[in-house]
């Protein structure tokens, strides 16, 4: 009776690049990102945003990357292997990545500031009187006011918009009581004047396009120094009409003062 040999041959698995990759480029944004924080005195001599960002993409490629590999694995076990390497480089990876981002958020959070709020024109238009020793026009129309508290650092800045619609009268009046003056005619169409109407956050009535037509404008600045106005006057096509826009800042105590 013969007896049949059959020759078995083991095929050791293979490392998977994408293992080595991972683990490389997990490696290199580490190293880089510790020479900037070890040697703080580099920042002096040397722009180090750009060692920054190469270190977030390698992160982020070594978490691809790992990714990548554990699914490659994962298809063709047991041929492949590097699991270990693509785990630890995924982890070392993902660590910097969530403190970036979660640094970046709480300062987006800080930069935004409160929401506009409009539920009281009234508080609003009082306290821009008060501070600023002028009275509003007696005929107001389609008036609309709001303020928040502005992000960045602390302090931060009181913010507050106005908008309404006045006759000549009370054109004249805020003409006198605030300076204003016409703006350059090629001003008009090319560049809102407004700072305010740039901001995402503030409300469509005062970001809505200004009207066609000469600009006035004025500054002021309280004598108790907490309050910076600034107002822009458009007359209107139609008779006797004027669009009023205020938008200013100041101290954070007078939204306090207003609660």
């Amino acid at each position: 009776m013969g007896m049949n040999n059959t020759n078995t041959t083991i095929v050791a698995p293979k490392r998977t690049p994408w293992a080595t990759v991972s683990i490389v480029l997990c490696a290199i944004g580490w190293v880089c990102a510790g020479l900037v924080v070890c040697h703080p005195f580099i920042e002096l001599f040397y722009d180090t945003r750009p060692v920054w960002r190469f270190s977030l993409l390698c992160w982020i490629l070594s978490l691809i990357s790992g990714i990548i590999s554990l699914v490659r694995i994962k298809r063709a076990r047991p041929v492949l292997k590097g699991k270990a390497e693509a785990i630890v480089g995924i982890c070392l990876s993902v660590v910097p990545l969530i403190l970036i981002s979660t640094i970046a958020y709480v300062f987006y959070l800080a930069l935004r500031g409160e929401p506009y709020d409009e539920s009281h024109p009234a508080s609003v238009i009082a306290t821009i009187e008060t501070n600023c020793k002028f009275k509003f026009p007696e005929k107001m129309e389609s008036l609309k006011a709001a303020d928040r508290i502005g992000g960045g650092v602390s302090p931060k800045p009181y913010l507050f918009i106005v908008s309404f619609t006045t006759d000549q009268n009370g054109f004249a009046q805020l003409r006198d009581s605030l300076s204003l003056q016409p703006l350059r005619s090629e001003d008009y169409d090319t560049n809102d004047p407004r700072v305010s109407s740039l901001s995402k956050g503030t409300p469509q009535w005062y970001k809505a396009k200004m009207p066609k037509g000469i600009i006035y404008e004025g500054f002021l600045v309280s004598k108790n120094n907490m309050m910076r106005l600034s107002t822009f006057c458009v007359e209107l096509p139609e008779p006797e009409k004027v669009a009023v826009y205020m938008e200013g800042f100041g101290d954070p105590r007078l939204k306090q003062r207003q609660d």
